[in-house]
Protein backbone atom coordinates (compact mmCIF):
# COMPACT_ATOMS: atom_id res chain seq x y z
CA UNK A 1 0.00 0.00 0.00
CA UNK A 2 3.06 2.48 0.90
CA UNK A 3 4.28 1.73 -2.76
CA UNK A 4 0.58 2.48 -3.94
CA UNK A 5 0.50 5.32 -2.33
CA UNK A 6 3.77 6.54 -3.27
CA UNK A 7 2.94 5.46 -7.44
CA UNK A 8 -0.51 7.61 -6.62
CA UNK A 9 1.09 10.78 -5.21
CA UNK A 10 3.63 11.12 -8.34
CA UNK A 11 1.12 10.24 -10.73
CA UNK A 12 -0.80 13.39 -9.49
CA UNK A 13 2.02 15.76 -9.17
CA UNK A 14 2.89 14.62 -13.15
CA UNK A 15 -0.94 14.95 -14.16
CA UNK A 16 -1.15 18.49 -12.12
CA UNK A 17 2.61 19.71 -13.81
CA UNK A 18 1.44 18.39 -17.57
CA UNK A 19 -1.76 19.96 -17.64
CA UNK A 20 -0.49 23.35 -15.92
CA UNK A 21 2.42 23.00 -18.79
CA UNK A 22 0.43 22.50 -21.96
CA UNK A 23 -2.79 24.85 -20.70
CA UNK A 24 0.30 27.91 -20.88
CA UNK A 25 2.37 26.95 -23.36
CA UNK A 26 0.30 24.81 -26.22
CA UNK A 27 -2.93 26.89 -26.06
CA UNK A 28 -3.46 30.33 -27.82
CA UNK A 29 -6.06 32.07 -25.85
CA UNK A 30 -6.38 35.04 -27.50
CA UNK A 31 -6.67 32.76 -31.13
CA UNK A 32 -9.59 31.35 -29.62
CA UNK A 33 -10.59 34.29 -28.43
CA UNK A 34 -10.73 36.24 -31.13
CA UNK A 35 -12.18 33.39 -33.27
CA UNK A 36 -14.93 32.99 -31.13
CA UNK A 37 -15.84 36.89 -31.65
CA UNK A 38 -16.16 36.35 -34.79
CA UNK A 39 -18.61 33.51 -35.27
CA UNK A 40 -22.11 34.13 -34.52
CA UNK A 41 -22.54 34.08 -30.86
CA UNK A 42 -25.95 33.01 -30.50
CA UNK A 43 -24.62 29.98 -32.06
CA UNK A 44 -21.58 29.59 -30.30
CA UNK A 45 -24.01 29.94 -27.32
CA UNK A 46 -25.97 27.00 -28.34
CA UNK A 47 -22.16 25.19 -28.66
CA UNK A 48 -21.54 26.19 -25.18
CA UNK A 49 -24.57 24.50 -23.90
CA UNK A 50 -24.34 21.29 -25.88
CA UNK A 51 -20.74 21.06 -24.30
CA UNK A 52 -22.77 20.57 -20.97
CA UNK A 53 -24.90 18.15 -22.51
CA UNK A 54 -21.74 16.50 -23.41
CA UNK A 55 -20.18 16.13 -20.18
CA UNK A 56 -23.43 15.36 -18.46
CA UNK A 57 -23.23 12.17 -20.99
CA UNK A 58 -19.74 11.76 -20.47
CA UNK A 59 -20.43 11.17 -16.45
CA UNK A 60 -23.82 9.13 -17.17
CA UNK A 61 -21.31 6.58 -19.20
CA UNK A 62 -18.47 6.49 -16.92
CA UNK A 63 -21.31 6.44 -13.44
CA UNK A 64 -22.41 3.14 -15.46
CA UNK A 65 -18.72 1.83 -15.41
CA UNK A 66 -17.84 2.31 -12.25
CA UNK A 67 -21.15 1.12 -10.90
CA UNK A 68 -21.14 -2.23 -12.77
CA UNK A 69 -17.02 -2.64 -12.87
CA UNK A 70 -16.12 -1.31 -9.83
CA UNK A 71 -18.31 -1.27 -7.11
CA UNK A 72 -18.25 2.64 -6.66
CA UNK A 73 -21.32 4.78 -6.02
CA UNK A 74 -20.22 8.11 -4.99
CA UNK A 75 -21.43 10.44 -7.85
CA UNK A 76 -18.63 13.32 -6.97
CA UNK A 77 -16.04 11.04 -6.78
CA UNK A 78 -16.97 9.84 -10.10
CA UNK A 79 -17.39 13.27 -11.43
CA UNK A 80 -14.22 14.34 -10.31
CA UNK A 81 -12.49 11.23 -11.63
CA UNK A 82 -13.92 12.12 -14.82
CA UNK A 83 -12.53 15.72 -15.01
CA UNK A 84 -9.46 14.67 -14.01
CA UNK A 85 -9.12 11.82 -16.42
CA UNK A 86 -10.29 14.31 -19.30
CA UNK A 87 -7.26 17.11 -17.84
CA UNK A 88 -4.53 14.30 -17.96
CA UNK A 89 -5.50 13.23 -21.53
CA UNK A 90 -4.92 16.28 -23.30
CA UNK A 91 -1.16 16.04 -22.83
CA UNK A 92 -0.53 12.79 -23.17
CA UNK A 93 0.08 10.93 -26.76
CA UNK A 94 -2.68 8.94 -27.29
CA UNK A 95 -4.47 9.93 -24.01
CA UNK A 96 -2.96 7.05 -22.40
CA UNK A 97 -3.04 9.55 -19.09
CA UNK A 98 -6.76 9.48 -19.09
CA UNK A 99 -6.73 5.30 -18.43
CA UNK A 100 -4.14 5.91 -15.32
CA UNK A 101 -5.53 9.25 -13.96
CA UNK A 102 -8.80 8.36 -13.52
CA UNK A 103 -8.06 6.23 -10.53
CA UNK A 104 -6.39 8.69 -8.80
CA UNK A 105 -9.25 9.11 -6.28
CA UNK A 106 -10.00 5.70 -6.19
CA UNK A 107 -7.41 4.73 -4.08
CA UNK A 108 -9.30 1.30 -2.58
CA UNK A 109 -9.05 0.16 -6.21
CA UNK A 110 -6.49 -1.13 -8.44
CA UNK A 111 -5.05 1.15 -11.08
CA UNK A 112 -5.21 -1.36 -13.75
CA UNK A 113 -8.73 -2.26 -13.13
CA UNK A 114 -9.63 1.37 -13.25
CA UNK A 115 -7.77 1.05 -16.50
CA UNK A 116 -9.84 -1.63 -17.88
CA UNK A 117 -12.93 0.30 -17.21
CA UNK A 118 -11.99 3.39 -18.87
CA UNK A 119 -11.45 1.32 -21.49
CA UNK A 120 -14.57 -0.26 -21.60
CA UNK A 121 -15.86 3.36 -21.08
CA UNK A 122 -13.90 5.05 -24.33
CA UNK A 123 -13.72 1.85 -26.61
CA UNK A 124 -18.04 1.69 -26.60
CA UNK A 125 -17.33 5.69 -27.63
CA UNK A 126 -14.83 4.95 -29.66
CA UNK A 127 -16.28 1.94 -31.36
CA UNK A 128 -19.50 3.68 -32.22
CA UNK A 129 -17.83 6.57 -33.78
CA UNK A 130 -15.87 4.18 -35.96
CA UNK A 131 -18.31 2.35 -37.54
CA UNK A 132 -20.54 5.47 -38.30
CA UNK A 133 -17.31 6.93 -39.46
CA UNK A 134 -16.59 4.31 -41.98
CA UNK A 135 -19.44 3.79 -43.86
CA UNK A 136 -19.79 7.79 -44.52
CA UNK A 137 -15.77 7.61 -45.41
CA UNK A 138 -16.92 4.89 -47.75
CA UNK A 139 -19.47 7.01 -49.06
CA UNK A 140 -17.04 10.23 -49.58
CA UNK A 141 -14.52 7.98 -51.27
CA UNK A 142 -17.16 7.16 -53.65
CA UNK A 143 -18.64 10.89 -53.99
CA UNK A 144 -15.19 11.86 -54.78
CA UNK A 145 -14.45 9.16 -57.15
CA UNK A 146 -11.27 7.93 -55.43
CA UNK A 147 -12.08 4.33 -55.16
CA UNK A 148 -15.30 2.73 -57.00
CA UNK A 149 -18.26 0.73 -55.50
CA UNK A 150 -17.04 -2.39 -56.78
CA UNK A 151 -13.52 -2.04 -55.00
CA UNK A 152 -15.22 -1.01 -51.89
CA UNK A 153 -16.61 -3.70 -52.00
CA UNK A 154 -13.78 -5.87 -53.16
CA UNK A 155 -11.61 -4.74 -50.35
CA UNK A 156 -14.06 -5.33 -47.67
CA UNK A 157 -14.53 -9.18 -48.86
CA UNK A 158 -10.63 -9.43 -48.65
CA UNK A 159 -10.93 -8.23 -45.28
CA UNK A 160 -13.15 -10.64 -44.30
CA UNK A 161 -11.84 -14.16 -46.10
CA UNK A 162 -8.37 -12.90 -44.09
CA UNK A 163 -10.49 -12.31 -40.90
CA UNK A 164 -11.84 -16.05 -41.92
CA UNK A 165 -8.73 -17.85 -42.73
CA UNK A 166 -7.53 -16.46 -39.36
CA UNK A 167 -10.11 -17.77 -37.05
CA UNK A 168 -9.68 -20.98 -38.99
CA UNK A 169 -6.28 -21.32 -38.35
CA UNK A 170 -6.47 -20.18 -34.84
CA UNK A 171 -9.29 -23.01 -33.91
CA UNK A 172 -6.84 -25.49 -35.65
CA UNK A 173 -3.63 -24.82 -34.03
CA UNK A 174 -5.31 -23.48 -30.29
CA UNK A 175 -3.63 -26.26 -28.39
CA UNK A 176 -0.16 -25.08 -29.79
CA UNK A 177 -1.06 -21.54 -28.73
CA UNK A 178 -2.48 -22.57 -25.27
CA UNK A 179 1.19 -23.53 -24.51
CA UNK A 180 2.83 -21.08 -26.09
CA UNK A 181 0.61 -18.58 -23.94
CA UNK A 182 1.90 -20.80 -20.73
CA UNK A 183 5.01 -20.39 -21.98
CA UNK A 184 5.24 -16.73 -22.60
CA UNK A 185 2.83 -15.17 -20.04
CA UNK A 186 3.33 -15.76 -16.40
CA UNK A 187 0.63 -17.52 -14.36
CA UNK A 188 -0.30 -14.79 -12.40
CA UNK A 189 -0.87 -12.49 -15.58
CA UNK A 190 -3.11 -15.13 -17.12
CA UNK A 191 -5.39 -15.55 -14.23
CA UNK A 192 -5.51 -11.52 -14.21
CA UNK A 193 -6.96 -11.71 -18.39
CA UNK A 194 -9.25 -14.82 -17.92
CA UNK A 195 -10.85 -12.53 -14.40
CA UNK A 196 -11.48 -9.59 -16.96
CA UNK A 197 -12.45 -11.98 -19.44
CA UNK A 198 -15.06 -13.14 -17.66
CA UNK A 199 -15.87 -9.79 -16.41
CA UNK A 200 -16.56 -8.93 -19.63
CA UNK A 201 -19.22 -11.97 -20.12
CA UNK A 202 -21.00 -11.37 -16.68
CA UNK A 203 -22.26 -8.04 -18.07
CA UNK A 204 -25.77 -8.99 -18.71
CA UNK A 205 -29.04 -7.25 -18.24
CA UNK A 206 -29.75 -3.59 -19.75
CA UNK A 207 -26.31 -2.39 -18.98
CA UNK A 208 -24.93 -2.85 -22.65
CA UNK A 209 -28.24 -1.56 -24.25
CA UNK A 210 -28.01 1.65 -21.96
CA UNK A 211 -24.09 2.45 -22.38
CA UNK A 212 -24.36 2.18 -26.18
CA UNK A 213 -27.56 4.64 -26.26
CA UNK A 214 -25.44 6.99 -24.30
CA UNK A 215 -22.44 6.63 -26.27
CA UNK A 216 -24.48 7.04 -29.18
CA UNK A 217 -26.28 10.24 -28.11
CA UNK A 218 -22.63 11.30 -27.33
CA UNK A 219 -21.58 11.03 -30.19
CA UNK A 220 -24.13 12.40 -31.91
CA UNK A 221 -23.97 15.58 -29.70
CA UNK A 222 -20.34 16.21 -30.24
CA UNK A 223 -20.39 16.10 -34.29
CA UNK A 224 -23.64 18.16 -33.78
CA UNK A 225 -21.41 20.45 -32.15
CA UNK A 226 -19.05 20.67 -35.64
CA UNK A 227 -21.36 21.44 -37.43
CA UNK A 228 -23.04 23.71 -35.58
CA UNK A 229 -19.42 25.55 -35.81
CA UNK A 230 -18.93 25.36 -38.96
CA UNK A 231 -22.18 27.09 -40.11
CA UNK A 232 -21.46 29.64 -37.45
CA UNK A 233 -18.31 30.41 -39.67
CA UNK A 234 -20.20 29.98 -42.81
CA UNK A 235 -23.49 31.93 -42.14
CA UNK A 236 -25.17 29.20 -44.77
CA UNK A 237 -27.37 26.58 -43.13
CA UNK A 238 -26.52 22.85 -44.24
CA UNK A 239 -26.72 21.08 -41.25
CA UNK A 240 -26.58 17.57 -42.74
CA UNK A 241 -23.41 18.28 -45.06
CA UNK A 242 -21.75 19.85 -41.74
CA UNK A 243 -22.62 17.02 -39.61
CA UNK A 244 -21.44 14.46 -42.60
CA UNK A 245 -17.70 16.70 -42.54
CA UNK A 246 -17.33 16.21 -38.06
CA UNK A 247 -18.07 12.50 -38.53
CA UNK A 248 -15.89 12.25 -41.24
CA UNK A 249 -12.97 14.05 -39.12
CA UNK A 250 -14.07 12.35 -36.41
CA UNK A 251 -13.05 8.85 -38.11
CA UNK A 252 -10.01 10.14 -39.12
CA UNK A 253 -8.82 10.92 -35.51
CA UNK A 254 -10.18 7.84 -34.43
CA UNK A 255 -8.03 6.01 -37.55
CA UNK A 256 -5.13 8.03 -36.63
CA UNK A 257 -3.32 7.44 -33.66
CA UNK A 258 -2.88 10.97 -31.96
CA UNK A 259 0.47 10.79 -31.04
CA UNK A 260 0.83 14.66 -29.88
CA UNK A 261 -0.10 16.77 -27.28
CA UNK A 262 -4.32 17.41 -27.34
CA UNK A 263 -4.03 15.37 -30.75
CA UNK A 264 -3.09 18.47 -32.13
CA UNK A 265 -2.47 17.97 -35.59
CA UNK A 266 -4.62 15.48 -36.52
CA UNK A 267 -7.66 16.90 -35.91
CA UNK A 268 -7.35 20.14 -37.15
CA UNK A 269 -5.33 18.27 -40.70
CA UNK A 270 -8.40 16.50 -40.79
CA UNK A 271 -10.85 19.66 -40.55
CA UNK A 272 -9.26 21.75 -43.06
CA UNK A 273 -8.78 18.34 -45.54
CA UNK A 274 -13.05 17.68 -45.49
CA UNK A 275 -13.69 21.13 -45.17
CA UNK A 276 -11.99 22.35 -48.38
CA UNK A 277 -12.81 19.49 -50.21
CA UNK A 278 -16.53 20.30 -50.27
CA UNK A 279 -15.71 24.28 -51.42
CA UNK A 280 -15.47 25.24 -47.47
CA UNK A 281 -12.58 27.56 -46.15
CA UNK A 282 -10.14 25.25 -45.06
CA UNK A 283 -9.54 28.66 -42.16
CA UNK A 284 -13.26 27.88 -40.88
CA UNK A 285 -12.55 23.95 -40.44
CA UNK A 286 -9.48 25.03 -38.34
CA UNK A 287 -11.42 27.50 -36.39
CA UNK A 288 -14.32 25.07 -35.57
CA UNK A 289 -11.57 22.35 -34.60
CA UNK A 290 -9.79 24.71 -32.38
CA UNK A 291 -13.10 25.86 -30.42
CA UNK A 292 -14.27 22.34 -30.12
CA UNK A 293 -11.11 21.71 -28.49
CA UNK A 294 -11.30 24.52 -26.58
CA UNK A 295 -14.71 23.62 -25.30
CA UNK A 296 -14.72 20.27 -24.52
CA UNK A 297 -11.30 19.75 -23.32
CA UNK A 298 -9.54 22.96 -22.18
CA UNK A 299 -12.49 23.82 -20.35
CA UNK A 300 -13.36 20.78 -18.22
CA UNK A 301 -9.52 20.18 -17.62
CA UNK A 302 -9.70 23.40 -15.61
CA UNK A 303 -11.80 21.53 -13.41
CA UNK A 304 -9.61 18.23 -13.25
CA UNK A 305 -6.54 20.28 -11.89
CA UNK A 306 -8.95 22.16 -9.52
CA UNK A 307 -9.64 18.40 -7.91
CA UNK A 308 -6.24 17.68 -7.97
CA UNK A 309 -5.36 20.85 -6.44
CA UNK A 310 -7.77 20.27 -3.44
CA UNK A 311 -6.12 16.69 -3.19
Amino acid sequence: MKNKSKILYAIKIITAAGLIIFLTVYVDYKEIIRLISTADIFIILMVLLLTILNLFLQFQKWRLVCNRQLGVNNNMKILKSLFVGIGAGIFTPMKFGEYISRGILFEDKRMVDVAFATFIDKGITLLIGFIIGLILFNIFMIEKDYVSTEEIINFYLIIFLVAALIITVTIIIRGRLKELVKYVVPKEHRLRIKEYFFTLKSIEGNFIPKIIAIALIFHLTFTSQFALLIYSFTGVFDFLLYFYIANLILFVKIVIPPVAFGEIGVREGAAVYFTQSFAIAPAIGFSASLIIFFFNFILPSFAGLYFLSKR
